[in-house]
């Protein structure tokens, strides 16, 4: 089996990325982590805070324009930021015991084994903004955005409204 890759900056591969330490290579290949975000919002914010210091590898997607929320709703069928996932398992909101028991069931360490240069990869949009064309008319249809790939499965599309509050003490952003 071919280790899985991280960011790390030292002991690189060929393509320039670091395998994991060993601890996190099957949990990692396993249950990848990922984690729904918006910017201003608390409880992201401490879910995040929380895989960096547990040393969790993931993957983060932000929603933060309404083609994201369109798209995180077909993907996620909910509207609850943050959002985690370990493997198949979805987890809705922020509290902290249950996000270390989802990843303490899918065999992450408990305390970090990340070195200190490990470099986190960059949140990234739900959907990628597309280049306008140089050349396309003003009439032209407009077209669908480029939108990240999905998981196995089509899920049902749910329509948000554009307002959102951020509730920290409820451990969750409604949309």
């Amino acid at each position: 089996a071919k280790p899985l890759s991280g960011a790390l900056p030292s002991e690189a591969q060929g393509d320039g990325r670091a395998v994991l330490p060993y601890a996190l290579q099957q949990p990692a290949a396993k249950f990848p982590v990922v984690i729904y975000t918006r910017s201003a919002c608390a409880p992201c914010d401490s879910g995040r805070a929380l895989l960096k210091a547990r040393g969790v590898p993931f993957t983060e997607w932000t929603v933060n324009t309404p083609e994201d929320s369109r798209q995180f709703s077909r993907r996620e069928n909910t509207d609850t930021l943050p959002t985690l996932r370990v493997g198949q398992q979805q987890i809705r909101g922020f509290l902290a015991s249950e996000w270390h028991s989802y990843l303490d069931m899918a065999g992450y360490p408990s305390t970090s084994v990340l070195p200190a240069d490990y470099n986190w990869p960059s949140a990234k949009a739900l959907v990628q903004p597309q280049a306008p064309s140089p050349a396309a008319p003003d009439t032209a249809a407009p077209t669908e955005p480029s939108v990240a790939p999905t998981p196995s499965g089509d899920r049902k599309s749910t329509r948000l409204n554009s307002s959102h509050r951020c509730i920290s003490y409820a451990v969750f952003c409604l949309k």
